[in-house]
């Protein structure tokens, strides 16, 4: 295999990694650094009760929060 060969042989760069040789000079993006419009984040919230039953979810303050476009819980369908 050639590019096992010499690994300081950037010609032959391994086909996974098209990238390496820019982000590793500085001139590669991370997908962090994209703009993206009109991006719609979410957010996880775990339980700290490792074993129970959910009797209610009252979302009814947090849809009133400023940006948020909708609440998903079990019982969404």
């Amino acid at each position: 295999m050639a590019f096992f060969d010499n690994e300081f042989d950037i010609k032959s760069l391994a086909e996974g990694r098209v990238e390496a040789v820019a982000k590793v000079t500085g001139s590669g993006k991370y997908s962090a650094e994209y703009e993206v419009k009109n991006v719609c984040y979410a957010v996880l919230v775990d339980s700290t009760i490792a074993a129970g039953k959910i009797q209610n979810i009252d979302t009814a303050s947090a849809m009133l929060a400023d940006g948020v476009i909708t609440i998903i819980t079990h019982t969404n369908k």
